[in-house]
């Protein structure tokens, strides 16, 4: 018998056979590909086993419609008949492994039952008889049991679909997240598995019907593979209409291909004329303005009431370039973030201390208390999971895919900010950032368009963050973070020109910590720096973002602030006339100076009180003002301000 199934006489190649043929090289791949993707993972097992189950299945059919001899095809009978008793109960595995769902003894009972109607079909002819010669080939006959096979197949799909039904009430109820979108792809797919029944058709009826069933197990497949399986979730709309657009395309490709062999081949011949016409289509696909409008075409078909995909890219990647101070980008990343995908809360974090921890540096939607003390170490789960990996971590999914212990471990308390789809921001293979967003306000998903673009703002966003940092690097010093005395000069002097054009007024205030050095002696410089950087923390809380402020040597530091007079307007009406804010520079220096006073500064374990003396004065946009003349004025009003006994604030306007 061995002898006759290898011997390839007994076989003969038929067109009917491509679709089985199709099916069984797509099932093959498919199953190796999502079980090496992650062979830890339950709901991959389960799958892999329910591709080796369609494979036996459609690969069996493939030789019985290829088969020349009744012998031959009766043993591909049998082979089938392993396949499809198979496949129904590894599909309930895989469905109470997606849904998380412990097996009970309906699992063990559907193992049991179909490893007896496996036996059945390979020693008996009770689940399927002699094949029959069909028109396409010979195919499989029922046996006298075959009817209660067909119970047990439909029970097995009942009883997950009862399952699979509460489970998307409980989803439906909550918020539309990316369970709620796999669990109503899952019951598409399900529905497509039952039409695949069809193939069953030529046991129970007598005509020579074609098994085209396999249309819908091909599709079964396909949707289950790609929105729970993967990383990504199918959007099946635009999945379709890309379909659309490419036949579209092609359509138009064969027309112009058409005409051009009908007007050419008469002088040139047909594959002159083929050469040709490539060529010009080739030509018109590359050149600018055509290529441009189908691009057009192409995403408003596409990508229709959700936002231009190329619009988000290109205004976003001639920001991100231009944007050097390193707060505004990061502030401007999460403000297009939230624009337009309508994400409900949202944290950057970016490497700290040479990578070993990373700390919120822009966020919308989350607590000040939340971000001000959330941390991420370099050897937490999520830090280290996104080094290794380099993709996108989408909780859902991962929910679903890794075992629980592993999820909890990697994912940590990330909940707390509310992520639910983690990228990562790499820069030269180094992990700079990782930028965490939480679900829609509208309860939708994010798709894979929404990936996409997300990918290429992080990609952007790397580049874009690596040079702001430079350049802040290049202007701050080091140990308060602030700007130092050049780029400080620069900067006044830009301010004062502009003061002068709109006739401004323009501000300048110069403190100095008291008895600083007495400090340092008795505490130590280490000590010393610590109070440094708490007095610049507390002088960056009490300014405006427009404020600009600077260490400009030792512990002296100077804030200039725009569009502000010595003492502020009372009325709206007075700072419309005046163009000034309503607080003066004076009042925020006595808050400067008050907030400093009453903070408790931690020194080598010590609550210890510090003071400080500030100088104001101001220009009020009239007449010539140099920068080293506006600094001088500041400087001598602190002079005096030390003179009167420090911890005071005094104007130059008043000496």
């Amino acid at each position: 018998m061995l002898q006759e199934i290898i011997n390839l006489n007994n076989y003969h190649w038929t067109s009917y056979a491509i679709p089985q043929l199709v099916c069984s090289i797509y099932f093959a791949v498919m199953g190796i590909f999502i079980l090496f993707n992650n062979p830890r993972s339950k709901i991959n097992i389960s799958f892999f086993f329910s591709c080796a189950s369609f494979f036996v299945w459609q690969f069996g059919v493939l030789m019985i419609f290829l088969s020349r001899t009744e012998p031959v095809a009766a043993f591909w009978s049998r082979f089938i008949g392993v396949g499809v008793v198979y496949i129904c109960t590894t599909l309930y595995i895989f469905g109470i492994n997606f849904l998380r769902i412990r097996n009970t003894w309906f699992t063990y009972f559907s193992i049991a039952v179909s490893t007896i109607f496996a036996f059945l079909c390979t020693n008996t002819y009770l689940i399927l008889d002699v094949p029959k010669l069909h028109f396409y080939g010979y195919n499989f006959t029922r046996g006298k049991l075959h009817p209660i096979f067909l119970l047990f197949f439909f029970s097995v799909v009942a009883r997950f679909w009862y399952l699979m039904f509460r489970e998307y009430k409980k989803a439906s109820e909550g918020v539309n997240s990316i369970r709620f979108a796999q669990i109503k792809y899952t019951l598409l797919a399900y529905s497509l598995l039952i039409c695949a029944s069809i193939d069953y058709l030529p046991m129970y009826i007598p005509y020579h019907l074609y098994p085209f069933g396999d249309i819908f197990v091909f599709s079964f497949t396909n949707i289950i593979a790609y929105t729970i399986i993967r990383h990504r979730l199918m959007d099946v709309d635009i999945v379709i209409r890309r379909g659309i657009m490419g036949i579209v395309i092609l359509a138009l490709a064969l027309f112009v291909h058409t005409i051009i062999i009908t007007i050419t081949q008469r002088y040139i011949g047909y594959i002159l004329s083929s050469f040709v016409s490539m060529g010009i289509i080739i030509a018109l696909f590359f050149y600018g303005p055509v290529r441009n409008i189908f691009q057009q075409v192409t995403d408003k078909f596409i990508y229709r009431g959700r936002y231009d995909y190329q619009g988000v890219l290109k205004q976003a990647t001639k920001a991100l370039v231009s944007i050097l101070q390193l707060d505004n980008l990061l502030d401007y990343i999460v403000k297009l973030i939230v624009q337009n995908f309508d994400t409900k809360k949202v944290s950057l974090f970016l490497a700290r201390n040479e990578g070993s921890e990373y700390t919120i540096a822009a966020s919308y939607g989350l607590k000040e208390e939340i971000t001000g003390r959330f941390r991420l170490n370099c050897k937490n789960g999520i830090v280290k999971w996104l080094s290794e990996k380099k993709t996108v971590f989408v909780k859902e999914e991962k929910e679903i895919s890794l075992p629980g212990e592993e999820f909890n471990r990697i994912y940590g308390d990330l909940g707390s900010i509310g992520a639910e789809v983690i990228i990562p921001i790499f820069y030269k293979d180094k992990l700079k950032g990782i930028l965490n967003l939480g679900h829609k306000g509208s309860g939708v998903i994010y798709n894979q368009q929404d990936m996409d673009i997300l990918d290429s703002l992080a990609d952007s966003s790397a580049i874009a963050i690596e040079n702001a940092s430079v350049y802040e690097e290049a202007i701050t010093d080091g140990l308060t973070k602030l700007y130092h005395h050049k780029y400080f000069l620069t900067r006044l002097k830009e301010e004062l020109a502009r003061s002068r054009r709109y006739m401004y007024p323009l501000s300048l205030i110069m403190l100095d910590i008291d008895y600083f050095k007495t400090f340092n002696d008795k505490y130590g410089h280490l000590a010393g720096d610590e109070v440094l950087k708490g007095v610049a923390s507390l002088i960056k809380k009490n300014l405006r973002e427009t404020d600009i402020i600077a260490r400009y040597g030792g512990e002296e530091f100077v804030v200039l602030l725009p569009q502000t007079a010595l003492k502020g307007a009372e009325t709206a009406g007075a700072r419309l006339l005046a163009k000034v804010v309503s607080e003066g520079a004076v009042q925020i220096a006595e808050r400067i100076r008050s907030n400093v006073e009453l903070n408790k500064f931690v020194v080598l374990d010590q609550h210890l009180k510090i003071t400080i003396s500030l100088g104001v004065t101001s220009f009020e946009g009239h007449g010539e003002m140099d920068a080293e003349e506006f600094i001088s004025r500041a400087d001598k009003a602190l002079y005096k301000a030390k003179e009167l006994g420090r911890n005071k604030i005094e104007t130059y306007e008043n000496m």
